[in-house]
């Protein structure tokens, strides 16, 4: 199970060891004792599926390429995957015809999801396959409507983590070329789900795609980590100006270099959402 939110930006940390001598800094070191961009998984996940020891009760579905999504042309059996996962189990599936195939997901997904609006739907997805083409890659069905989003970047051969707004953001009605979907909409189809599709085929000819760790979320991810610096007590000097190198391993690794302002505190910006060390 891999832990993808982030609840807290704000994470405090302190120096394990600063010596002076002759005005000379010596940082000794600099530590994190936990994971940044970790919340407990039952503290705001609505609904969740990470694969750990089979397919979940999720189904693979043969849609049209643009719609409608309330007419689908067959139902399959999702592969599960006991060791490809990101990381554990995950689930498959190989294109079943000349359609749109996603993936369907449990009716633990479905019924008043009201509790997650203005959080996000997260996702980890793998393609194999060919040149891509554009569809939509989450499908909401509830109260009548029918709701799309377009998720920004494709998944490629490497685990991506995939991030939809539980908000009326970006959200269409019908296909991606509907109206705008307003917040009464949104929240109506949140109340009352019957259908949740995210999608797995993002490429022409035949293709592999795979999935892992979706979340419904009530917390938004950002993308960003405030730092703030605790010396301790017994320290006397500025904090101002000070430089921090930093390396982030994770979903993806990120170093880099931050200066603290005169109350000890910084931003790391444009960080993926994840669990880093």
């Amino acid at each position: 199970m891999k832990t993808i939110y982030q609840r807290v930006t704000n994470y405090t940390c302190g120096f394990a060891t600063i010596a002076f001598c002759m005005s000379i800094w010596l940082l000794a070191s600099f530590g994190l004792a936990t994971p940044l961009l970790a919340i407990d998984p039952g503290d705001g996940i609505v609904a969740s599926s990470t694969f750990d020891s089979g397919v979940d009760g999720w189904r693979i579905i043969d849609m049209p390429d643009n719609g409608p999504y309330d007419h689908p042309y067959g139902l399959y059996d999702a592969t599960y995957n006991s060791s490809s996962g990101n990381p554990g189990g995950c689930i498959s599936g190989t294109d079943p015809s000349s359609n749109t195939f996603f993936f369907k997901a449990p009716d633990s997904f479905l019924g008043d999801k009201s509790d997650a609006y203005g959080g996000e739907l997260i996702y980890d997805m793998i393609s194999i396959g060919g040149d891509y083409f554009d569809t939509a890659d989450v499908v909401l069905i509830g109260a009548g409507r029918v709701i799309s989003y377009n998720v920004v970047g494709n998944p490629g051969t490497t685990w991506k983590a995939m991030i939809a707004p539980l908000s009326e953001t970006g959200w269409k009605l019908g296909n991606l070329s509907g109206a705008a979907v307003t917040e009464q909409q949104f929240r109506e189809v949140l109340a009352q789900l019957t259908g949740f599709y995210i999608r797995g085929e993002y490429r022409w000819g035949a293709e592999t795609g795979y999935l892992d760790n979706v979340y419904l979320s009530k917390f938004a991810s950002t993308d960003s980590i405030n730092l703030t610096v605790d010396p301790g007590s017994h320290y006397i000097g500025a904090l101002s100006g000070i430089s921090l190198n930093y390396m982030l391993s994770g979903p993806m690794n990120y170093s880099g270099t931050v200066t603290l302002s005169s109350s000890g505190t910084a931003v790391i910006p444009s960080i993926q959402p994840g669990t880093y060390n």
